[in-house]
């Protein structure tokens, strides 16, 4: 009788440590698959932001090479305003001189 009981508890215990592992052993893998998804995900944004940068950099260069031919300084607008009413009063005051 004491061999059965020895043996019952002996299979009992096996059964619940083999549960218990498995429940561990289930509650890793999943775990680790979402630890995979998010590698797998981390890397996706990363390829993405690295084109992203990449394209935002080549924008800025062709900015950059455009940029003198588009932009004006204000140093240019003023000596070519200056130069035109230069112009203008030239026109004024050849129309005075022959008024007079």
């Amino acid at each position: 009788m004491d061999s059965w009981i020895i043996w019952a508890s002996q299979l009992i215990i096996t059964l619940l440590i083999g549960g218990v592992s498995y429940f561990i052993k289930r509650t890793l893998d999943e775990f680790k698959a979402g630890m995979n998804q998010q590698a797998d995900r981390l890397e996706q944004l990363d390829t993405k932001h690295s084109r992203e940068t990449a394209e935002l950099r080549k924008e800025l260069s062709e900015l950059k090479a455009d940029l003198p031919l588009v932009f004006v300084l204000r140093e240019d607008h003023i000596r070519l305003m200056s130069r035109i009413e230069d112009k203008i009063d030239q026109i004024l005051y050849k129309d005075k001189a022959k008024e007079e």
